[in-house]
């Protein structure tokens, strides 16, 4: 929630494009008429994705007290991590060519206005960089090896970064359970927690 609007990833773009790529990947196979165990189905699904970009996502915003849609924001790529501030959602998203980019959105009553999203450098590993923490001025990054803390307020500035011995992010069971990406990081009264594999560390926010 952000103020007093309800905010949820609509996925349905990418649903419907994985849905038709598979009917056609199969539709392609029965073309070429061969043998089910000769075909390269992992070549035909690249052949398709040269072609067929995957959409992006859609941030959709709804009244908290009447569930009605206020807003309807669409994002390039996935979506994979989202938190919200006081009065501002912010959101990693990966697009087509794993790139990662932040999306900030301000909300003001029924009006929402959006920053251009902006590059993250941060070591990510394999997946990308989860939102730990928001507040007015501070927001708290976890990549595989290290917590990146940047202002919020443009222009964003890398604010500190620290090393980890090890990853702070909870990877998702399988990407097709559609779960955002979460960090194991608590922030409370200017310390932060990370759950490592075998202890809990903590450190000065």
């Amino acid at each position: 929630m952000a103020g007093d609007t309800l905010v949820l990833v609509d996925r349905g773009r990418r649903l419907a494009a994985a849905a038709e790529r598979e009917e056609a990947i199969v539709a392609r196979a029965v073309e070429l008429d061969v043998e089910p165990d000769r075909v390269d189905f992992d070549d035909l699904a690249r052949a398709w994705e040269r072609d067929h970009p995957p959409p992006g996502e859609d941030l959709v915003g709804y009244d908290l007290a009447g569930g009605h849609e206020r807003w309807r924001c669409p994002v390039d790529g996935e979506v994979v991590s989202v938190a919200a501030g006081p009065a501002t959602l912010y959101a990693v998203a990966v697009d087509a060519a794993r790139r990662c980019r932040l999306e900030r959105i301000r909300l003001d009553g029924q009006r929402r206005y959006r920053d251009e999203p902006i590059a993250l450098d941060i070591d990510a590993g394999d997946e990308p960089p989860a939102i730990a923490y928001v507040d007015e001025v501070h927001l708290l990054l976890a990549g595989a090896t290290e917590l990146v803390c940047v202002s919020t307020p443009a222009p964003r500035m890398v604010v500190w970064r620290l090393p980890l011995p090890d990853s702070p992010l909870v990877p998702r069971p399988n990407p097709g359970d559609r779960r955002i990406l979460a960090a194991s990081i608590a922030v409370t009264q200017r310390r932060v927690a990370v759950r490592g594999f075998d202890s809990v560390r903590i450190f000065a926010a």
